[in-house]
């Protein structure tokens, strides 16, 4: 039995601004219609809550890595629940687990995982609000598979080669 891949969409609880939100909650919903898993940190707020209703309302399969110990805490649209009890060292496994990162959105969490996929090269992609890291991308000359991009039918192709 074929594996799907997992998308890992990664983005800032508290401080998400609306704009992401429905940004996410779109492209959650493109990942679920491409037969693809969604992977967040879980939380019932921000970018990964909204990714996450748009993968779970378009009939997708979710995983959500929790910070915490208790699977309570986990978004009512995560389909699977992995409480960690590690606090934000749990970005690791969310970077670990994923085939492919895509970024929606800035705020200290996502920087963190913004560097934990770099240090173990997963291929990434830039969304909005993100523009701040493709801006460091470039500076640091790094060779790797990081892609800039505010278009979800865009985004999809990245995702289709690069899996």
């Amino acid at each position: 039995m074929a594996k799907s891949p997992i998308i890992g969409i990664m983005g800032p609880g508290e401080g998400a601004i609306a704009d992401w939100m429905l940004f996410a909650e779109k492209l959650g919903s493109a990942i679920a219609r491409e037969g693809l898993t969604l992977l967040t940190g879980g939380r019932p707020v921000g970018v990964m809550e909204a990714a996450l209703k748009g993968c779970r309302t378009s009939g997708g399969t979710t995983i959500c890595v929790l910070p915490g110990k208790d699977k309570a805490d986990a978004s009512k649209y995560c389909d699977q629940v992995i409480p960690t009890g590690m606090g934000n060292g749990r970005n690791l496994i969310n970077i670990l687990s994923s085939d492919l990162l895509v970024f929606v959105g800035i705020g200290p969490g996502t920087i963190s995982e913004f560097g934990l996929g770099l240090k173990e090269k997963k291929p990434m992609i830039l969304g909005p609000g993100a523009q701040k890291l493709w801006n460091l991308a470039k500076e640091m000359e790094i060779p790797l598979v990081v892609f800039r991009t505010d278009d979800i039918p865009e985004i999809l192709e990245i995702i289709r080669r690069n899996m």
